[in-house]
C-alpha cells in the first residue's frame, strides 16, 4: 500500500480499506474475507460443497419442491427419465408454460 506523509485515516466503504490523505482518496485494497471454519475454503472446495448440497436437495425433496436451479441441474446430468421427466414438468410450472 502506498503511504502517505501526512495521511489523515483509514475508510472503509464496500469491503475496501482507503487510505485518505487531505480528503483525497490514495488506493484502494479489497480486505481479505475472514473464513468461516478453521481454514479458508479454495474455490474448488467450495465448488465440491455447492454440488454436494444441490445433490442432497434434488434426492430429498419431492420433483415439485424443487427451485429452477435444481431442475436444471437434473436435466442436465445423469439422473434418470423419471427424474428428468418431473423436472421438465416443474420448471414448466415454474416459467409458467404449463396450461
Amino acid at each position: 500500500m502506498v503511504w502517505a506523509s501526512r495521511c489523515i485515516g483509514l475508510a472503509f466503504r464496500d469491503n475496501h480499506a482507503i487510505l485518505m490523505r487531505d480528503s483525497h482518496e490514495i488506493r484502494a485494497t479489497s480486505m481479505p474475507r475472514t473464513p468461516i471454519g478453521p481454514e479458508a475454503m479454495t474455490p474448488a472446495k467450495r465448488k465440491q460443497e455447492q454440488r454436494i448440497r444441490d445433490r442432497t436437495a434434488i434426492m430429498e425433496k419431492p420433483d415439485t419442491e424443487w427451485t429452477e436451479r435444481q431442475c436444471l441441474l437434473v436435466l442436465q446430468g445423469r439422473y434418470g427419465d423419471a427424474l428428468q421427466r418431473g423436472a421438465w414438468e416443474q420448471l414448466g410450472r415454474l416459467r409458467g408454460w404449463d396450461s
